[in-house]
């Protein structure tokens, strides 16, 4: 929700389901660019209760350390903790944004 409010597109409904979002999406001419490789692309199917973990925290962590800053690192890392290298998908240095079309654009 909160990237479309950053484009100015709003939603009545305090969550948007994946094929309204595509409608939303097509409706005001606009597109998701930077979407993490590794994660399953929006579609009509997308169901977010069946991707792992791992591709969730590639979805959220860039947008909580966009939102929080240094906040994000806040606690003190626990002793013993993962070194997060068996994570599959890699994470993105920014989160995805969404993009107005351009005249003779198709995504």
């Amino acid at each position: 929700m909160h990237k479309l409010y950053e484009v100015k597109i709003t939603h009545g409904q305090r969550n948007v389901p994946c094929k309204t979002l595509l409608d939303l999406l097509f409706t005001h001419k606009h597109t998701i660019v930077d979407w993490p490789a590794g994660v399953p692309a929006i579609n009509q199917d997308f169901n977010v209760k069946c991707l792992t973990a791992n591709e969730l925290r590639v979805l959220t962590v860039p947008f909580l350390k966009e939102q929080m800053g240094s906040d994000y690192h806040i606690e003190a890392a626990v002793e013993g903790e993962d070194d997060h290298s068996d994570y599959i998908v890699p994470e993105p240095v920014s989160s995805f944004c969404l993009k107005p079309w351009t005249a003779g654009e198709w995504y």
